[in-house]
């Protein structure tokens, strides 16, 4: 009986121990969250919930944000459910999940619009503190203005975006790397611009952004960005309709008042005619550029001291960040 009365008491002391430890991780996670609840929403997102509940005890740790509301400068999201998923014994890599719709407010404009979908999954791995990578897919999206009374803007069969890290661009001493950035959307319908079967593709690089995810959600970090060269590399823009289309590419930072800088070149087909309409022609000229034989528009767009120029001529004020 010793033996086994030993084991027994072995057993119980790990049971106590996993107990303790799982409790103190749950507790810091909500601690973690309540502390987002009092951010500013300005120099940092706030995120409150309604409910907060964590569960999945002895393996997972599963949180649900009910009624989550996320206040970022002027816009306000408001999304019925946010779930997060982690395995005890894979702690650096969370699922995610959420229930729509997700209603959106900006105090600015006055504008209201929401967000439907059929699925939304989501995860996120990280190396170390790392970011290694972060993916969110969606299906059967559709995007409804709702400020005077429910109009639907468009809609996607699927959307996914993608953040990968560029273990090549990490820099030690600096503590920042090189995130690639990948979106894809398909199946874009548009009533109101006469797309229909569209599709888009995104390639980006976000250069010289922190190397740990702590520092994301710190106040400041669009200024550190910039202070440390950071750089968004447009590798390609492009999207279809059709016989429709419209690509760019270029590279854009913040200068030290965090105004956008940089240029960016733009290629399009059909979409002249398309906004035609919608401009006058002068405007609509200096946007996209004057018609090639072949019918196509090319044109580059510069960003400096605030303002958005086409070649020397200015196009529109372009408000700082931060």
């Amino acid at each position: 009986m010793k033996p086994f009365g030993f084991l027994a008491g072995v057993v119980a002391l790990v049971a106590v121990v996993w107990t303790a430890g799982w409790l103190y991780v749950a507790l810091q996670a909500r601690g973690a969250i309540d502390q987002m609840a009092l951010a500013d929403g300005e120099t940092s997102p706030r995120l409150n919930c309604g409910r907060l509940d964590i569960s999945g005890f002895p393996f997972r740790f599963d949180l649900a944000c009910v009624d989550a509301t996320l206040v970022s400068g002027d816009t306000t999201a408001q999304m019925a459910e946010l779930r997060a998923s982690v395995l005890v014994y894979r702690p650096t890599h969370a699922v995610l999940s959420g229930r729509g719709p997700i209603d959106l407010e900006d105090a600015f404009t006055g504008s209201r619009s929401q967000l439907t979908f059929a699925g939304l999954e989501g995860s996120v791995r990280l190396n170390g503190w790392s970011l290694a990578r972060a993916s969110l897919v969606a299906t059967e999206l559709s995007l409804i203005d709702t400020t005077f009374e429910a109009r639907t803007v468009g809609t996607a069969a699927e959307a996914q975006a993608h953040l990968i890290d560029r273990p090549e661009a990490r820099d030690a001493t600096a503590g920042t790397t090189t995130l690639g950035a990948y979106v894809q959307l398909q199946g874009v319908d548009a009533p109101g611009v006469e797309i229909a079967g569209g599709e888009a593709v995104l390639e980006a690089d976000l250069a010289n952004v922190p190397d740990d995810v702590r520092r994301f959600a710190e106040p400041g970090i669009l200024p550190a960005w910039q202070a440390s060269g950071g750089e968004l590399v447009l590798t390609t823009l492009k999207g279809t309709a059709g016989e429709r289309s419209v690509e760019a590419s270029g590279t854009l930072g913040l200068d030290a008042e965090g105004r956008i800088e940089g240029q960016v070149q733009l290629g399009s087909r059909g979409i002249a005619e398309l906004i035609e309409p919608l401009l006058p022609r002068e405007l609509g000229a200096m946007i996209l550029g004057t018609r090639a034989e072949d019918g196509s528009y090319r044109q580059q767009l510069n960003a400096r001291g605030g303002v958005l120029f086409s070649g020397f001529v200015p196009l529109t004020s372009l408000p700082p960040v931060f």
